[in-house]
């Protein structure tokens, strides 16, 4: 387990390559892959304070040759966004 001061260390030195003005301008809606179907995607601005992309869907995944019906909720946050420039 990492030290508050390992964290605040890691945080400092690895910034958002962006910042929140860049994600509105170029942040465009795009798909994640669950068991080869897609799941759409948006960009959102998190009640945190931090950016990335939400989506959900239903997805099949075959477990043990059985094809199971399941919800999914992909949450996608750039790492330190919440600390990024506005």
């Amino acid at each position: 387990m990492k030290t508050a001061e390992a964290v605040a260390k890691t945080r400092e030195s690895k910034p958002c390559p962006i910042t929140l003005s860049q994600f509105r301008a170029g942040a465009r809606l795009t798909s994640a892959q669950i068991d080869g179907q897609s799941v759409a995607v948006a960009p959102k601005e998190f009640k945190t304070g931090s950016f990335g992309f939400f989506g959900h869907g239903k997805v099949t995944v075959v477990i043990g040759g059985v094809a199971v019906p399941c919800q999914a909720q992909i949450s996608l946050q750039a790492i330190h966004s919440k600390e990024a420039a506005k």
